[in-house]
């Protein structure tokens, strides 16, 4: 499942690992008044589940070894968190040996067998096949991509992946969550039965952002209705599937605490790869970003399953990031054919805007001054980003 960075993807599932999990006593308290309780056959699943709740949010090593170790962090704090079910009967010599190996040494065997095993000894623990839970799983891909190790990390994670997901018969459900669907051909090439949902084809399109109806709502009980029409321009223009007008939940609650329209999203989302996409691109990449700067709409092909290797060799892999990413939206479909769709794109909304412009200001501010005079005069040459000239002073 994809969704934009910071949509929410964390709190629907710790609500889904409150639901599920038998850790949680009486939490049925919390969902009888939500829509989920109006369907008697659900009942029974609520607080019926041993739950791995794991998050690869805090993964951004800029090496193989750092990233590497913080995902072995997440794993060891999944057997602490279990470590009640360490001396169970059932537990043979060879399971407490493989289970002393859970350590910051651990190889990368017993890494990728790690949470296979942990499935297994909850499973015959509570006799219930266990859920798996897991937010932002493509942000290692990401970093990895960004930094120069993208080979590495995704061998390391797709032998997990593959040992978790696929050999793995004591699990019962498990939920991804990410702003990229990775193709097949990479970390995801050994799983089958593979249910995704990505931005332009999603199930639940109204579930990971606020519909306009909510805002006009949240804002009334604020008493701030007079500024719906700037907090849209802010805050709106998200489309999910077929649903539009989806706000972005984080930035509207931040305006309702600070009442003061600003650009939170960007101080919590990681623009690293993003911001390297656009700055190496081509000049074709570029030229359209300054139509996009101006509030244009251009038309672009969209891929739904991103090859990471090929990301930056072509300007579909650019753009389907930046939609995934929450960056673009999409006006109208001009072409839509298996994975690949040809659509009509333009800046998401105001916030966005901001973030671009400051993005991009900074590269100049990050240089000496012989740069940045080379840098301006290459690109007013090129007749390309013009608006930075009149913005950044000789």
């Amino acid at each position: 499942m994809t969704r934009p960075r910071r949509f929410g993807k964390t709190l629907n599932l710790s609500m889904l690992d409150c639901f599920f999990s038998n850790k949680y006593l009486n939490s049925d308290q919390l969902f009888k008044n939500l829509s989920i309780w109006h369907y008697p056959q659900f009942h029974n699943l609520c607080n019926n589940y041993p739950v791995l709740f794991i998050s690869f949010a805090s993964v951004k090593g800029t090496n193989y070894q750092t990233a590497r170790a913080q995902i072995i962090q997440e794993i060891i704090t999944l057997y602490r968190n279990n470590d009640n079910v360490r001396n169970a009967d059932f537990l043979t010599d060879m399971d407490k040996l493989f289970w002393s190996k859970i350590n910051y040494e651990m190889t990368d065997a017993i890494a990728t067998d790690s949470i296979r095993f942990l499935c297994e000894i909850l499973s015959k623990y509570y006799n219930q096949k266990v859920i798996i839970l897991l937010d932002e799983y493509d942000t290692p891909i990401h970093e990895a991509y960004t930094d120069g190790f993208w080979s590495e990390m995704t061998g390391f994670i797709r032998n997990l992946f593959n040992a978790t997901l696929k050999t793995n018969p004591y699990l019962e459900r498990a939920l991804l969550t990410g702003i990229t669907r990775i193709s097949t051909e990479s970390i995801f090439s050994d799983l089958n039965n593979l249910k995704v949902d990505t931005i332009t084809n999603a199930r639940f399109d109204k579930d990971f952002g606020f519909t306009e109806s909510e805002v006009r709502n949240a804002l009334l009980s604020y008493g701030l209705s007079n500024t719906f029409e700037d907090v849209k321009k802010w805050y709106d223009g998200f489309t999910i599937g077929k649903c539009t007008e989806i706000y972005n939940p984080w930035s509207v609650t931040q305006y309702l605490d600070e009442r003061t329209l600003g650009n939170y999203w960007a101080n919590t989302s990681e623009n690293s790869l993003v911001e390297k996409l656009i700055r190496e691109g081509s000049i074709d990449v570029k030229k359209s970003m300054e139509s996009l700067l101006k509030g244009d709409t251009i038309e672009v092909l969209i891929d739904d399953e991103i090859v990471f290797n090929l990301i930056d060799k072509s300007e579909s892999g650019i753009f389907s990031m930046l939609l995934a990413s929450g960056y673009l939206r999409i006006n109208s479909y001009i072409l839509q054919s298996g994975v690949r769709k040809k659509c009509n794109v333009s800046l998401t909304n105001l916030e966005v805007l901001h973030t671009f412009e400051d993005m991009i200001k900074r590269w100049f501010c990050f240089s000496g001054q012989k740069s940045i005079n080379r840098i301006k005069n290459a690109v007013c040459m090129a007749g390309r980003f013009s608006f930075i000239h009149n913005s950044i002073p000789i």
